[in-house]
């Protein structure tokens, strides 16, 4: 049913028996679909707040509008289970770079969460008393790899990268994204950080930071774990804080 900690996560995420309690020392990643029946999608929509739904009528197309709401209902609906709260009863605050934080009621003011989607995949990451941030992506092709590498990854990643072929080279373009990106969201800088400032080690079988804006020291005190939740996909999540347990499951109402 679960998979427990590695630096790597792989294979298939189940469906627990039973929620699971979050120990200190813990982190869970929830794998949730995007794509909801019409009924299931009412009722998360019910659930959101008037600037959820504010920006889900943004929105042009009904398909990334519903991906939208069904990731921010979801989110709702797992956290509700963690803190005993209603799904929209929760309520969140917002940094000034908008990383969303959950006004948590009296013995859970120490949970932190963050969220990532893509196509119609997202991923939920909680946990207590640390930072922590997940980022996910499809896994395609992307037009120009190597030249959207040269301008967003350091020149060692942007080597290694090159010596990559075919498939395994979006992969390991994904893989250097994904870890980067999971950073920014954690420390909730988003892309006002430059990427290149965070250096993964892109041809290691255990993934991790070399450095974060030159500082070997601050990568060091981040755990990082690459993520394979479906065919198609890659994630990471990172913690600032060594030793956690990751455990993963799949969500489905």
């Amino acid at each position: 049913m679960l998979r427990e900690g590695a630096n790597e996560l792989n294979g298939e995420w189940l469906i627990p028996d039973k929620f699971p309690s979050l120990d200190l020392g813990e982190i869970h990643v929830w794998a949730v679909s995007l794509e909801l029946a019409t009924d299931q999608l009412r009722t998360r929509q019910q659930w959101l707040a008037a600037d959820e739904r504010q920006r889900a009528n943004r929105f042009v197309f009904d398909k990334h509008r519903n991906r939208f709401t069904a990731g921010r209902g979801q989110v709702r609906e797992i956290l509700s289970h963690y803190t005993g709260v209603e799904p929209g009863q929760l309520e969140f605050s917002y940094a000034n770079l908008g990383k969303p934080s959950l006004k948590a009621p009296p013995g859970m003011e120490d949970l932190t969460f963050n969220f990532s989607n893509s196509s119609t995949l997202g991923l939920l990451s909680v946990a207590r008393e640390v930072e922590l941030g997940v980022d996910v992506e499809r896994l395609r092709d992307v037009r120009n790899l190597i030249g959207l590498a040269e301008r967003f990854f350091d020149e060692a990643e942007v080597g290694d990268l090159k010596s990559c072929g075919g498939q395994l080279q979006q992969q390991v373009f994904f893989r250097c994204w994904t870890c980067k990106e999971a950073y920014l969201k954690a420390v909730g800088k988003g892309l006002s950080f430059p990427l290149n400032k965070v250096l993964v080690a892109t041809n290691s079988s255990q993934p991790h930071y070399l450095s974060i804006d030159g500082d070997e020291e601050e990568s060091a005190a981040w755990s990082l774990t690459s993520l394979r939740p479906a065919p198609g996909y890659i994630g990471a999540l990172t913690c600032r804080r060594l030793g956690d347990q990751v455990r993963t499951f799949r969500w489905i109402d």
